[in-house]
């Protein structure tokens, strides 16, 4: 399988800089990949050009440099703002503290999505009888229908999990080409409830060598569930 690996410098870990980039086009054993993070760009089933990305930590729960590295990037943008037509159409991930309602969903969404940003896709978790979370993964604007009693098929013993959705745990959208500026990442990141505004995404769809159509961005989410 064809790949780009896109690795990106540990010099990023201290917000000096925002790394390299080297392309590699082989057959590889190995995923190459340095700290903070790593991207993995597949080419094989896209057309000339194009490719789907996966994004995440080095190590499978070493989030906090990641985190850092995200919030220097934020920081670097606010001191010099390169302009909202930068953001423009960019991938987002936001992941929050807690399951949220709609009312917080949409104060961390809205600035984001401007006035013409494309939602892309929540995750909702709710508590089964259990004590076990279930999860359901939607590209739809969430309304109060979200919030009802989920019954879902009897296993094959005959044990059925009943359980209704508690609220929002990640939100992904493409940012909108008016009224976004790094003044609303840093909105967004202040609100309490909210854990990461992942713009990781923006930095490798910058520096990638194709265009990326689609994006699996790895979230903390799993460990904040109580």
């Amino acid at each position: 399988m064809k790949l780009i690996l896109a690795l990106l410098s540990v010099s990023a870990l201290f917000g000096l800089t925002f790394g390299y980039r080297t392309a590699i086009s082989s057959e590889l054993s190995n995923v190459v990949s340095f700290r903070p993070f790593k991207v993995i760009i597949d080419t094989s089933e896209s057309p000339p050009g194009h490719g789907d990305v996966q994004i995440g930590p080095n190590e499978h729960d070493e989030w906090t440099d990641y985190i850092r590295v995200n919030t220097s990037r934020i920081d670097a943008w606010v001191a010099n703002p390169p302009g909202d037509a930068y953001f423009a159409g960019q991938f987002v991930l936001i992941t929050f503290t807690r399951p949220v309602n709609l009312e917080e969903f949409h104060r961390a969404v809205d600035p984001l999505l401007g006035e013409d940003g494309k939602f892309d896709w929540y995750q909702a978790v709710g508590k089964r009888h259990d004590g076990r979370w279930g999860e359901e993964w939607t590209g739809m604007m969430p309304d109060e229908s979200l919030f009802v009693e989920r019954i879902p098929p009897p296993l094959p013993d005959g044990t059925q999990h009943r359980y209704t959705i508690g609220g929002i745990m990640q939100a992904a959208l493409y940012l909108g080409s008016s009224g976004v500026s790094a003044d609303s990442f840093v909105e967004v990141d202040q609100l309490e409830f909210v854990h990461l505004v992942d713009t990781t995404p923006i930095q490798v769809a910058k520096e990638a060598s194709v265009e990326l159509d689609s994006y699996s961005v790895r979230s903390p989410f799993y460990l904040l569930l109580p």
